[in-house]
Formats: structure tokens, sequence, C-alpha cells
């Protein structure tokens, strides 16, 4: 009996010490939101219970299985995400903050505002009570770029610490709200007026796609109804499975067709933003909206070294369809990049365009080296010197995901740089 009990206690550590070795460099616990019950998230905290962090159907998670979440309100107390580090921050230390962001706005109805950093990071060496919600008045070390797409968008940024920090705050913080009011509003009433049109025939083309598929399946679940009127029992059981296939092809469909729909409008809300020359961040002048969050990491700057053959995603660049024009609203990961470049000065690289399948290939192949050549060119333009830099076009050839849904699609058109040389 002894002996039993020590092989489960051995089999229970050995997942939980590989688990903290592999997190070792990372100094936020439960990056990824993993460990939960149902009504906490372990290590973290936030005012009342994280309703939207699993099985909650809004969204999906940038890696495993679970998010977590947060409201911000216009005028209103809004909610935050606390979290104790692993370890204190070390005096005039650099690090690396990078959080994984995405948006579904709720109650979209005043002007959009092209504000930039209204939500951030807070490090600090005191807790704050999380027992309600409350207006945030710290000034963040770390800004949040966000964007109204509802698709992940990877924020990373630097900071020096004071030395004594071992909580990190997220959430909007309201100190900045004066700064925000001196943007020139009038100028975005326009925009608006034409964003809130395209926002109502996203969701008018969304709610009649998504009736259309619910008819399809409509039969199937009104005789499920009748299932335990079924006396046979292999033939219950075949009802029951087929019942429970058809409901998550349901879905499936549904969230493709979703995203779909939101690509298309995406498109067409780009086009106002180049004509405006603003970028899709959202600002202050609304109700209010959700903000998710995945794998969030602070981690030693040293530990982001730059290492030959190492691929960087750019995960904010954005073109129009079948375009190579890059919009404005790549600008700010751009130079974030540059900011790269001018810090690792020997490096060479290769900037590489992805496309998905769709389409000839000999056009994607054209599209997606033109869409590497505007990058390069806009490294170049910025002063980086242009013996550093070469870039390609692969086409479909090299995708990271599937082909076969719109959301895998969404995933293989990218573009990326490699480091090749130092």
């Amino acid at each position: 009996m002894k002996i039993k009990n020590k092989t489960k206690l051995f089999l229970f550590i050995i997942p939980f010490v590989i688990t903290h070795f592999c997190n070792a460099q990372n100094l936020v616990p439960n990056p990824g939101f993993e460990e939960h019950k149902l009504d906490s998230v372990f290590y973290w905290e936030q005012p009342g219970r994280p309703y939207y962090h699993f099985g909650s159907g809004i969204s999906y998670a940038h890696s495993g299985n679970c998010i977590n979440g947060i409201c911000i309100w216009k005028n209103d107390p809004s909610e935050y995400l606390q979290v104790k580090l692993d370890s204190t921050l070390i005096k005039d230390k650099k690090y690396t903050v990078t959080a994984y962001t995405m948006i579904s706005s709720v109650n979209l109805s005043s002007v959009l505002l092209d504000t930039i950093k209204y939500l951030g990071i807070y490090f600090s060496n005191q807790k704050v009570n999380v027992s309600s919600k409350k207006i945030l008045y710290f000034k963040p070390q770390v800004y949040l770029d966000v964007y109204h797409d509802s698709i992940w968008h990877k924020n990373e940024s630097t900071f020096i610490a004071k030395g004594d920090e071992r909580y990190m705050l997220i959430g909007h913080f309201y100190e900045l709200y004066n700064e925000l009011k001196k943007a020139n509003d009038s100028i975005y009433e326009n925009v608006f007026k034409k964003l809130e049109n395209i926002d109502f025939e996203k969701s008018e083309e969304i709610k009649t796609e998504t009736s259309k598929i619910e008819e399809k399946y409509k039969k199937l679940q009104q005789d499920s109804w009748n299932i335990d009127k079924i006396k046979n029992q292999r033939k219950r059981e075949k009802l029951i499975n087929d019942y429970k296939t058809a409901m998550f092809k349901k879905q499936e469909e549904i969230q493709n067709k979703t995203v779909e729909i939101t690509k298309k409008y995406e498109e067409k809300s780009n086009e106002i933003y180049s004509e405006y020359n603003i970028s899709p961040k959202m600002g202050f002048g609304f109700k209010g909206f959700r903000l998710f969050f995945d794998d969030i990491s602070v981690i030693p700057f040293h530990e982001m070294t730059a290492t030959k053959e190492k691929i960087i995603p750019l995960n904010n660049v954005f073109f129009n369809t079948s375009k190579s024009d890059l919009l404005p609203a790549s600008f700010s990961e751009l130079d974030k990049q540059v900011n790269f470049l001018n810090e690792n000065s020997d490096i060479i690289i290769e900037v590489s365009g992805h496309t998905d399948n769709t389409g000839k290939e000999t056009d994607n192949q054209i599209l997606s080296e033109n869409r590497a050549k505007a990058v390069a060119e806009y490294f170049i333009e910025k002063g980086i010197d242009n013996s550093r830099i070469t870039y390609k076009g692969y086409g479909s050839s090299k995708p990271i995901a599937t082909n076969d849904t719109e959301v895998g699609r969404a995933k293989n058109r990218r573009v990326e740089i490699k480091i090749i040389g130092n």
C-alpha cells in the first residue's frame, strides 16, 4: 500500500515539475488561464467571477482551451485583472511584456476615436483590492493597442523595472481620459456614421446566415425531442450520436460563416480608415466592450535575443484583399520591428510573405512577394540599411494552419521576419 501511494505521489509531481520548469522564464503564473475551476482562475484575481474564461462560446482561445476577459465602460468603473508575479522585478532590468488581446464590442453607439493606449498594464509593489470594480488612476508602464476586428493581436513592449514590482494589473487607466479628449472629435463623426452602417449591415448578414444554418439542422433537432420515445436502444444511441455530431457541425458552420462575414466587412472598414488616414484602434466614445486576453508573459529582456533562423510573426500588419499596399493600421507593429532592427544592428533579415490556398497559386505567389516587398520598403524608408534586408514570397506553400476553415486561412495569410544572418 505504501509503495502504491508513493507511486501516485511521484506521478502527480512529475507533470507539475515539468510544467513549472517549462514556464520558468515567464514570471506570470497560469499565463493562458488553463488552470481554473468553475468560479475562479488560479493565481488571477478580478472583480466578480471570470465569466468569460472557458466554455462561454463567446470566442476561441489563442492557444489551449481557455481565455479570460474584462468589460471596459466609457465613464463607469471597469473590470481588471491582477496577478502576483513569481518573483519581484529587478531594479533597472529591462523586461519584455507580451499579451494577446481580442475585442468583442457591445453597445457600440458613439464616436469611434483614433486613440492609442488607454488600456495598459501596471506593475507595482502593492496589491489592489479586487472586491469591486473601480477606476484606476495609476499610470501604466505598458500600453495596449486594441483593434476592432475580433481577431487575436499580439501586444509586445519593453520597460525598465524600478526594482520592487511584484503585482501586475491589466485594465483601463482613467488617468489618460483627459489626454484622449484632446483628440479632434469632428473628423470622427463622419467616420463613425459610416462604420455604424457597416456594423449594422454585418450584424444583419450574420443574423440571416445563422438562421439559414439553423434551419438546415431544424428537423434533426426536432427529432431529438422524441429520443426518449424510441425503445430500440441502438436506434436511440445512433440518434443521440447523430444529434451531437450535427450540433457540433452547426456551431462550426456558424463560427466559420461569422468569421467570413466579419472579414468581408473589415475590408470595407479598412477602406474608410484609409480614406481618413487613421488606424482602426478602439476609441473612448462608446458605451462598452469586452476585451479578452490569452498567453500573457513577462520575461527578462536578455532572454529575447535575436538568434539566427528565428522567425518573428508580424501579427498586426494589414492589407486590403488581393492588394499589397500597407494600411495605416500596420504602422504601429512595423515601427516596433524598426526599433528591434535598430537595437540589433548586426542582423540580416528576410521578409517573408505568405497566403492561403484560395485562387491561383501564381497569383498567390505574386501577391505574397509584393506584400513582403511593401514591408521591406517600409523598413528601408525608416532608415534600415537595404543591405540587411531581403524579401521573398512563398505563396501558399508554407501554411501554419488548415486551409479548410476561414480561421485557418486567416492565419496562413501572414508576413514574417526571418533572421538569416548576423
